[in-house]
């Protein structure tokens, strides 16, 4: 189902300048832009989600779960805004597991890379052909144990199936010190010993998220962090590109985007259908926090080649700086789930990065909204998952 703002948003015109300072626009009662239901009742006050819908419309949800902390799986099996048409499972049983997981779909089935975190992190990766409600159809496997690593993983699949994650490890050194590492496979994945793995970048700092990389039709890989330059001491948002061979550093070709965002800025990436990237974080805009949207619009390596929009002013320090995610659909227009006043949506029709192009909807309010992730659903609308921190529910929100 399409968006309601698609058709609303010539009505709105008058409404669409008040970008940066924007208030989520209500529905008529008649007739909600979202329509919600609950995935699962026993999530606990905090999660992390990644979502994502396959070929033929199916939608998947991984997740991890306070309390038990195990990586869960969730996909619905009929209608999604109905309760009951969601089941769920254990993927991972092992405590502390399910922390920064990613979700994709792809040759194979489904894959799933995430953190298990017992005092340091491993990373793992999970796999499932099919019936994957059943937790005997999982196979895991621990990618990389060294040291204390798995954080902020992200994962992409290649159109033959390869594999490819980037997630950072924590180096106790004094002063500390954290590493940007890249693995690859191409065959046989749950087989740790066909894994390659690299180091693409180390600093005192860093920053990621689990939907940090993507992978365009030609097998070009799109990354974006966060690192601080020991020159200046800001913390830019880095933009990095690779064609092939990409377990050597040296073909990894890197630029800045945003000197001065947010520290933790969070950076996400989405491509269009022409592979170009577009890059969503946690921007500023003078004192406060801003969600920020940028697009490639020349040559991506190059910073000039990037133009930046801040879309929504968030107050610094606010609890609503949690996860936040970007997709863009077949038409090209880019839409965010973020948390504002509760769980909220922006979308943009077109010249996304001109003032005054994004309208904002208040999807769910109060305490909603913490471990969104957003996903294209067929017809072109979008389907969000999230926390509601008022009862511990996994939620899901399909625009009407």
């Amino acid at each position: 189902m399409r968006p309601a703002w698609f058709a609303l948003s010539s009505s709105l015109g008058a409404i669409a300048p008040l970008l940066i300072s924007c208030s989520p626009i209500s529905a008529p009662p008649s007739a909600p832009l979202f329509l919600l239901a609950t995935v699962d009742t026993g999530v606990g006050a905090a999660t992390q989600s990644s979502l994502v819908v396959d070929g033929t419309g199916g939608v998947h949800v991984a997740y991890s779960q306070e309390g038990a902390s195990n990586l869960r799986y969730a996909t619905c099996l009929g209608d999604c805004v109905d309760d009951a048409g969601w089941a769920r499972t254990t993927v991972d049983t092992t405590t502390n597991s399910g922390f920064f997981n990613s979700i994709v779909t792809g040759v194979g089935g489904l894959h799933i890379v995430y953190q298990v975190y017992n005092g340091q992190g491993d990373l793992r990766y999970a796999t499932c052909p099919a019936t994957c409600l059943q937790p005997s159809s999982w196979q895991i496997l621990t990618i990389d144990s060294a040291g204390n690593t798995g954080h902020d993983g992200s994962l992409a699949v290649g159109q033959a199936g390869q594999l490819h994650v980037t997630y950072l490890e924590a180096v106790p050194v004094p002063g500390g010190m954290w590493r940007l590492k890249y693995a690859a496979c191409s065959t046989a994945c749950t087989s740790p010993a066909n894994w390659s793995i690299t180091v693409l970048d180390s600093a005192v700092f860093l920053d990621a998220s689990t939907r940090s990389l993507a992978l365009d039709a030609n097998g070009r890989l799109h990354l974006v962090y966060q690192k601080i330059d020991t020159l200046t001491g800001m913390r830019p948002i880095v933009y990095a590109t690779c064609a092939a061979s990409c377990t050597t550093a040296a073909n990894w070709q890197v630029a800045e985007i945003d000197n001065d965002p947010l520290d933790h800025a969070a950076p996400v990436v989405a491509l269009d259908v022409l592979g170009v990237p577009s890059v969503a974080y946690w921007g500023k805009l003078g004192p406060s926090a801003a969600i920020t949207y940028a697009r490639c619009n020349g040559v991506c390596t190059t910073s000039i080649g990037w133009d930046i929009l801040p879309v929504q002013v968030i107050a610094a320090g606010s609890s609503d700086l949690d996860q936040h995610s970007l997709v863009i659909d077949a038409a090209g227009r880019p839409q965010m789930s973020f948390q504002h006043g509760g769980l909220a949506y922006a979308g943009c029709v077109s010249n996304c990065t001109v003032p005054g192009a994004w309208l904002e909807f208040l999807v769910d309010p109060g305490v909603a909204g913490p471990g969104s992730s957003v996903a294209g659903l067929p017809g072109g609308g979008v389907g969000i998952v999230y926390l509601s921190r008022s009862n511990g529910h996994l939620r899901f929100a399909m625009s009407n």
